[in-house]
């Protein structure tokens, strides 16, 4: 299967998917601008972006029923991710796809192997809603819990508790302390490879600027 069906996708966008459908749009842009990539390998990474987190309601609810148990820690995500491939699996997604939906998170204090999942991974970092922001301020917003036009002490605490649940995984470090030293490394492979020739670190708003040509 290429891609979700388009009877899939009004529904997603009304449990609040849009944005997913956003981080794909900036996926294909960076998959247009490279050129070498495959149609295949095109339609794959759009694909995962778009299911990135399809997921999510089942993943809140599971998360909010495991803190209230008190036994909320890395094997609830683990448990929540095999749940929503089996799901994929059944839906006749395949391998490469299931891997590239669950890109945003790092399997290892290294990151990922393939470039298209650093991709995804890049894309999910810098994506707040439907904006595109730089990378640093984005984790600078999740750890000051800020929202909308405040910040939220309950929020950001909350956040920095769900990124010290990676620490077993990321020898001591937490999910936003790796993020914030993975995602540079992407976001200068992926200037890169798209041949943009400013600061990496501005490369958000220059695919901000390529999403309002597109759409």
């Amino acid at each position: 299967m290429a891609a979700p069906s388009k009877d899939s996708l009004p529904q997603m966008a009304n449990e609040g998917q849009i944005y997913c459908l956003m981080e794909a749009v900036v996926c294909e842009i960076i998959a247009d601008l490279i050129k070498i990539i495959s149609p295949t390998a095109r339609s794959a990474l759009v694909t995962g972006a778009i299911l990135h987190d399809w997921y999510k309601k089942p993943e809140v609810l599971a998360i909010k029923a495991a803190r209230t148990a008190g036994t909320f820690s890395l094997a609830t995500l683990d448990q929540i991710q095999a749940e929503s491939d089996k799901i994929l699996r059944a839906m006749g997604f395949g391998c490469a796809v299931i891997r590239l939906a669950s890109s945003p998170v790092a399997p290892t204090i290294r990151g990922h192997v393939l470039f298209m999942n650093r991709v995804i991974y890049y894309v999910d970092a810098i994506l707040t809603e439907l904006d595109l922001v730089p990378l640093q301020e984005r984790f600078d917003n999740l750890e000051r819990g800020w929202y909308g036009e405040r910040e939220d002490p309950a929020r950001a605490a909350q956040n920095r508790a769900f990124s010290d649940v990676f620490r077993p995984r990321y020898d001591g470090r937490s999910l936003y302390e790796v993020q914030r030293t993975l995602g540079p490394l992407a976001e200068a492979e992926i200037s890169k490879n798209i041949g943009f020739e400013g600061n990496p670190i501005e490369l958000p708003r220059f695919l901000a600027a390529k999403v309002a040509e597109r759409v």
